[in-house]
């Protein structure tokens, strides 16, 4: 399996002026990190209304978004917490964050899913598995919230957002314990 380090990954907060505060705060920690981030109003920018929308149909309080990855999206972050950036762009992590019960959507032929699923197994992390091969409707779902890629593994946190088969390594830092 590829491996991505997501601080290689140009960054998108997106917003409405109503989360303009929140999402500067954001923008400022994620520039504490010397990463590539671009913030994007979408009162004022509607191209990629959208994409947007099709992430958010899980949650009551999603912005500001966090977007990681640009020709790819690697993830979809819904209102993130100064924690959760800390475990993923930190070189130094000294706290352990609570991440909430993940769903994998997966199909049972996909190496990358069978992977991720035994590391989780390994760590005693539980999650729910969907498979999505005989369901045009789940995939159209993974592609929907991808921005157009069919891509397993699809790990959602219906609180904290998707990530798009990232690597081991980024699920070793976000439940990484101290």
């Amino acid at each position: 399996m590829v491996t991505t380090d997501m601080k290689n990954e140009k960054l998108f907060v997106y917003y409405y002026a109503a989360q303009a505060n929140e999402a500067d705060l954001l923008l400022s920690q994620l520039k504490e990190y010397g990463l590539n981030v671009e913030s994007i109003d979408l009162d004022k920018q509607d191209s990629e209304i959208e994409l947007v929308n099709g992430l958010v149909e899980h949650s009551e309080n999603p912005f500001p978004i966090l977007r990681i990855g640009e020709q790819k999206i690697k993830a979809m972050l819904q209102n993130p917490n100064s924690e959760t950036i800390r475990k993923l762009f930190s070189d130094n992590t000294n706290k352990s964050v609570e991440i909430p019960k993940a769903t994998i959507y997966s199909t049972s032929f996909c190496g990358d899913c069978r992977q991720l699923k035994m590391w989780m197994d390994s760590q005693k992390i539980s999650y729910k598995e969907i498979l999505i091969e005989d369901s045009e409707e789940l995939k159209e779902q993974i592609t929907r919230w991808s921005g157009g890629r069919r891509v397993v593994p699809t790990v959602e946190y219906k609180s904290v957002g998707r990530l798009f088969n990232p690597g081991i390594k980024v699920f070793q830092k976000l439940y990484e314990t101290s």
